[in-house]
């Protein structure tokens, strides 16, 4: 049975792009550096078979003019699925990217790295002039979350279910 799979291919653009994240942190020129290694070195780009599905599965739609570019004047199909191939898929992973970093951001939007909580950040402490490692504050309103304490003054969140 094939691997080549729609999940397959999306799980492959996610794993190079947390991996790019995690190896070249924000630095952007090592990052497209990086893009360009993997999705150059993917089989999804090196299989004319692969690419077909790339093609496929994509949920880009490169310009005409960004892949022709890469072709000399007699490039047969090969060689046509291929630099379609690569130019989809590398901007494929661009997007993880793009979306990743969102995400961590968000993240980061939510939690609170003084205190732990989630539904504000360390920024609260600083406007509220908190200045204790801990934090009392009821993350409902911001979050749509609830707060308990647990027997032993331990505090969990949760997503609220009352509407």
């Amino acid at each position: 049975m094939s691997t080549d799979n729609r999940i397959s291919y999306w799980d492959t653009v996610n794993a190079i792009a947390a991996e790019i994240i995690e190896e070249c942190g924000d630095d952007h020129e090592a990052r497209c550096d990086r893009v360009h290694q993997d999705v150059d070195g993917s089989h999804w780009v090196i299989y004319t078979h692969a690419n077909l599905k790339v093609i496929e599965f994509s949920e880009t739609t490169p310009s005409e003019t960004e892949w022709r570019s890469c072709l000399p004047q007699d490039a047969g199909w090969a060689a046509i699925t291929a630099v379609v191939a690569f130019c989809l898929m590398e901007a494929d992973v661009m997007s993880a990217l793009g979306r990743l970093d969102a995400e961590e951001e968000e993240d980061d939007e939510r939690h609170c790295g003084k205190c732990g909580q989630v539904g504000h950040n360390s920024d609260f402490h600083l406007s509220e002039g908190r200045s204790s490692s801990t934090c009392n504050l009821d993350p409902s309103p911001v979050m749509g979350l609830s707060a308990d304490r647990g027997a032993n003054g331990s505090r969990s969140v949760r997503q609220r279910t009352d509407g």
